[in-house]
């Protein structure tokens, strides 16, 4: 497989850092939500902001949501199948010194993409449902929990959640999964497997469940992925993004593999570096978007590459 980068744009940069990109596309609309803050983890609480776009050139503002007291983070854009919206968001409560004590899942509604309903928390207090995917009418997806940030002697927890009708989610299995993992994407690759790709403080493991998804099967990928996002192409190929470590470990870039054999393949880097990764992919006709984030040029903000793949 190759992937041949064919253009990439800088489509926001508003707030002093804008990161964690997520597309869908919405009728004849294009959707992006990200967070806005004053960095990456400090500062004043983050936001969400939903952009629109008609040709994924010039984008625009549609809403701006807030939750007093909540440091709104990695939001991610999803179409329900009642035909409404779902924005779901981590939400960090901090300390007096600005420490995460607790991350915890948030989801609002829409049924016009600009007028969202107030925040709804989900899951249990601390449970962060970091992304969900949808599959015959179910949502499905991973949470991680810490008990202490900062205590490393003490594992962190990964559970499969499931909802009927994305609003009560129950958690369907403790997933076994070692070395404080974290961020997970999913998708559903026919005609019954869910996937997952879990960021780990080592290198990143790839799963596999058959429904009803309660058993799976790892393989660990070799390389260390941040902000991860797995994509089934048409074909049934797997790809996947995310921050890759080069240069001896000590240069980021925001990079897409194509897995094969429970290995990751390079395809391609992005223009990147810094503070970046957290890629969002969507197949547009005959080519692949890619919304991400990086801090290489003029600040931290949200790009938008087209790709082709043979």
């Amino acid at each position: 497989m190759k992937a041949t980068l064919l253009s990439v744009e800088r489509i926001w940069n508003a707030a002093p850092h804008n990161a964690f990109p997520s597309l869908l596309k919405y009728g004849e609309l294009w959707l992006c939500a990200l967070r806005e803050g004053d960095a990456h983890a400090a500062g004043s609480d983050g936001t969400v902001r939903v952009l629109y776009s008609k040709d994924t050139k010039s984008w625009k503002s549609l809403a701006h949501l807030h939750l007093e007291g909540v440091d709104l983070r990695d939001p991610k854009i999803s179409h329900m199948p009642d035909g409404r919206l779902m924005l779901l968001a981590g939400g960090g409560l901090r300390d007096a010194s600005a420490t995460y004590t607790r991350l915890d899942s948030y989801i609002a509604y829409s049924s016009d993409a600009s007028t969202w309903s107030d925040w709804k928390q989900v899951c249990k207090p601390g449970q962060w449902l970091w992304e969900i995917t949808w599959c015959k009418g179910h949502a499905y997806g991973m949470s991680y929990r810490f008990t202490d940030i900062l205590d490393r002697s003490k594992e962190w927890e990964l559970a499969l959640h499931s909802s009927a009708d994305g609003e009560n989610f129950v958690e369907k299995t403790q997933l076994n999964v070692p070395e404080y993992p974290s961020e997970a994407s999913l998708v559903y690759q026919k005609p019954s497997t869910l996937c997952a790709l879990v960021r780990r403080e080592t290198s990143a493991w790839l799963g596999r469940s058959k429904a009803p998804y309660r058993e799976w099967i790892w393989a660990d990928l070799g390389q260390h992925i941040g902000g991860p996002h797995l994509m089934c192409l048409p074909d049934g190929r797997l790809l996947a993004a995310g921050r890759q470590l080069v240069g001896g470990g000590e240069i980021p870039k925001t990079a897409l593999f194509l897995i094969e054999d429970n290995s990751l393949t390079p395809l391609l880097s992005l223009p990147s570096g810094g503070d970046t990764s957290y890629p969002s992919l969507m197949w547009d006709k005959n080519s692949l978007l890619m919304a991400y984030y990086s801090s290489h040029n003029e600040g931290t903000a949200i790009y938008l590459a087209r790709i082709t793949i043979d």
